[in-house]
């Protein structure tokens, strides 16, 4: 049930307010020309919080937000901050190496269409945003930490004087912590997560000598419609077909040879060369859009000589991804899998047994596998 009224907030749990003081305390200096960046903000209550603490003016801050209401909310709260609305920040385009501290608090579930954690997926692309140097706080379950090991493997590459401490104990719903981390200059290329994760607590911290330098502003600009556009997108069909009939002599209409086959669809839809309006003579119109992605799956699979074990080889594979949107607003998903070549859930993101050559944790009523 908890899972599922996350899903329903979009996995929104607001910062508490005595977590802001925490964080705040440990920062020992602190630029008046710093930026601070949050890319799923809310309602901007924490992240406003935080910067009155920091003694940085409320123009310091670019923010976004995804969900309607909140980032309406989220604007007015801040009127004087840079502050996209409506945006989702997985999709969006923006310059990076500009901030100073980087507040994250991200959804707490695994990212639709991947078998990654939310967590991990906007970690890896908000990094971008911060500065050689700059600050992260980083707000996720204690045992999502601990036990995803693509975050710690990232956070060993990219970030150095790492330390942790826990929520409050009365402000604590879900074993939330806060991870704060220096950004390397050069990341590291270890492949590996180390066996220890040494992080610093409360009491050292301030060895860390945790700064806020000068940053520059920016933009999150939105590149890709939300739901709710596309919609709106279906509403003025005969805006676009005026459009379209104004530029039809400008445009060459050029047929190719020979009619293309399912591969060369596939091929024009992972380039994106086929996303829009779709309307076929005779059919309703509609709107796609393709993308491509990688996955996993088994390429092989054998026993050990004691035939106890099984051992499984698992490579890469481009999926491709198709996103329709008819006139009634229905929005359908087409993906290109395949379910006996799907790496089983369970090894799913267990880079943590991948690096020590160990069998991982034997599922419910399976027998146990090891990794080749």
């Amino acid at each position: 049930m908890a899972r599922l009224a996350s899903q329903e907030r979009l996995g929104f749990f607001p910062l508490p307010l005595p977590v802001v003081d925490l964080i705040a305390e440990v920062i020992q200096e602190v630029h008046e020309e710093a930026v601070i960046c949050d890319p799923c903000a809310g309602e901007g209550e924490a992240v406003q919080a935080l910067a009155n603490k920091l003694g940085l003016d409320e123009s310091r801050i670019v923010a976004c937000e995804l969900h309607e209401g909140r980032s309406r909310a989220l604007k007015a709260r801040l009127p004087t901050a840079v502050v996209t609305e409506r945006t989702d920040f997985q999709s969006s385009a923006f310059y990076t190496g500009r901030a100073s501290m980087l507040y994250l608090n991200p959804p707490y579930d695994h990212e639709l269409g991947h078998s990654a954690r939310s967590e991990q997926m906007f970690l890896a692309k908000a990094t971008t945003a911060l500065r050689p140097g700059g600050l992260l706080a980083f707000v996720l379950p204690r045992r999502v930490l601990m036990n995803t090991g693509p975050i710690k493997l990232f956070l060993h590459n990219w970030f150095q004087n790492i330390g942790s401490f826990d929520f409050p104990k009365e402000v604590r719903k879900f074993d939330e912590c806060v991870v704060l981390a220096q950004k390397r200059k050069k990341a590291k290329t270890d492949r590996y997560p180390p066996w220890q994760f040494p992080m610093l607590n409360m009491d050292l911290m301030w060895q860390a000598n945790y700064k806020l330098r000068p940053g520059e502003l920016f933009e999150f600009r939105k590149v890709a419609y939300d739901d709710q556009e596309l919609r709106g997108l279906m509403d003025f069909e005969q805006v676009v077909e005026d459009i379209q009939r104004r530029h039809q002599q400008d445009r060459k209409q050029v047929r190719p040879p020979l009619t293309l086959g399912e591969g060369h669809v596939a091929l024009l839809l992972a380039a994106g060369y086929l996303n829009g309006r779709i309307h076929k003579p005779g059919e309703p119109p509609h709107v796609v859009r393709g993308t491509s992605r990688k996955g996993e799956r088994v390429k092989e699979t054998s026993r050990t000589s004691d035939n106890k074990h099984e051992r499984l080889v698992i490579e890469e594979k481009i999926e491709l991804v198709i996103r329709t949107l008819d006139q009634q607003g229905n929005i359908r998903d087409i993906v290109d899998t395949s379910t006996e070549d799907q790496v089983p859930e369970e090894y799913r993101g267990d880079t943590a047994a991948l690096a020590r050559n160990r069998t991982p944790k034997m599922p419910r009523g399976g027998r146990m596998r090891r990794w080749s």
